[in-house]
């Protein structure tokens, strides 16, 4: 009996170490090595599952297949081989939805199938420079401003992603010459007729205001709260 009991109680426990195990190994998946992704722009994943894929389901966001051609025939691979071939290679990306807070992606397998959750992040939003100056400057010199022709919108410096743009919907600028304040409104990133002609006046001490920018990013229209206020040296 006691032999009896031993045996069951030693499978068991073999048992639940196999299935911690198994947990174990069950998934490896990394975005940027976070448990993030970055709403509406490509979010590279790498995964390992140890069976064999039939389908990759997202939710939440779009699928995009990284398997371009076979490396034989140079030819589009069929439908059928598209999940071995990501399989082969390992990694994939998403595009979260705009609107998601959470992606789910589910691998669908013939026996099984296991899923992964990750939060869905706004991209950080970008910073306006105008003469390579930004928001944290307080000065400009007179000859930086009178050659820019508009204002642009970069990526944050602890953001980078390859081709992500940004285009500037409107801004409005203030400039202000000789104790008199004018105001402009200009669409896209480049200044009006009347800006250029203010800003070629200029002087030391004279003070020029970039602010109320409007940019488009991969969710749509972003209004910033940078403020350029910046005294001409």
């Amino acid at each position: 009996m006691k032999s009896f009991l031993l045996i069951v109680i030693t499978t068991v426990i073999m048992g639940f170490s196999s299935i911690i195990h198994a947990q174990g190994d069950f998934a490896i998946m990394s975005a940027s090595k976070n448990n993030f992704l970055y709403k509406g722009i490509e979010n590279p994943v790498e995964f390992y599952v140890p069976f064999k894929i039939k389908e990759i389901k997202v939710i939440g966001g779009k699928f995009v297949s990284k398997v371009v051609s076979d490396s034989v025939t140079n030819k589009k691979s069929k439908a059928d081989d598209v999940w071995q071939l990501t399989q082969e290679n390992g990694y994939f990306s998403i595009i979260p939805d705009c609107e998601a807070k959470v992606v789910e992606v589910i691998f669908v397998g013939k026996k099984s199938s296991m899923s992964k959750y990750f939060s869905s992040l706004p991209v950080p939003n970008p910073i306006v420079k105008f003469g390579g100056r930004t928001a944290a400057d307080t000065h400009i010199s007179r000859g930086s401003a009178m050659v820019e022709s508009g204002v642009y919108a970069y990526q944050a410096e602890d953001f980078v992603y390859m081709g992500l743009m940004y285009n500037i919907a409107d801004f409005k600028i203030q400039i202000t010459h000789e104790g008199k304040i004018e105001e402009f409104v200009c669409q896209g990133d480049n200044f009006s007729v009347e800006v250029r002609v203010s800003l070629s006046k200029i002087r030391t001490g004279d003070r020029i205001v970039i602010y109320d920018v409007n940019v488009t990013g991969a969710c749509g229209l972003i209004h910033l709260e940078d403020r350029l206020d910046l005294l001409v040296q």
